[in-house]
């Protein structure tokens, strides 16, 4: 039974908790998701969304492991989501190096049935950031659930072309 345990592959579990906007605010705990959203939050230009630019990896080198940034790509008149980078934390969920792939790239995320790619492109199209707590199933890890924060921002045209995703383990009681 063990042996058919370690067997299984990694999936997405469903979703614990949601919120958007400023809901989330009162929902972030871990201080990595907290920084990352304060560093959004300062960031807003005029009222508006940050631009892009203002995304220096090197200003939140500690947490690296837990950023996967993303672009937004349109090709025929649709939205896809390209890894353009992706942390330790982020390969650990989904049991691969994802940089440089799109998501319907991706069987991780592909397989979780359009729930990862649906949040990112409606986090794009509200231009307002999400929050999450999703269990994970992956009997090879130490841990069963992550949260995580998806944080839009736009190009100098206004526009949501990039996304930051900001995650942490979590050890939840299943």
């Amino acid at each position: 039974m063990a042996n058919d345990a370690l067997s299984l592959k990694p999936s997405f579990g469903p979703v614990l908790f949601e919120a958007a906007g400023e809901e989330l605010e009162d929902c972030l705990v871990s201080p990595c998701l907290t920084q990352m959203y304060d560093f959004w939050r300062r960031n807003h230009s005029g009222g508006g969304l940050p631009n892009q630019t203002c995304i220096d990896p090197v200003a939140f080198f500690p947490w690296l492991p837990n950023i996967m940034l993303v672009d937004l790509e349109s090709e025929d008149e649709r939205l896809y989501c390209r890894v353009r980078l992706n942390g330790e934390l982020h390969i650990s969920i989904a049991g691969q190096n994802m940089s440089g792939r799109r998501f319907d790239e991706i069987p991780t995320v592909r397989n979780d049935e359009g729930s990862v790619v649906d949040v990112f492109l409606n986090v794009a199209e509200s231009r307002e950031p999400h929050y999450w707590r999703r269990q994970y199933i992956n009997p090879r890890m130490p841990w069963n659930a992550y949260e995580r924060c998806l944080l839009p921002f736009v190009d100098e045209s206004g526009a949501v072309r990039s996304l930051m995703a900001v995650a942490q383990v979590l050890m939840e009681e299943t």
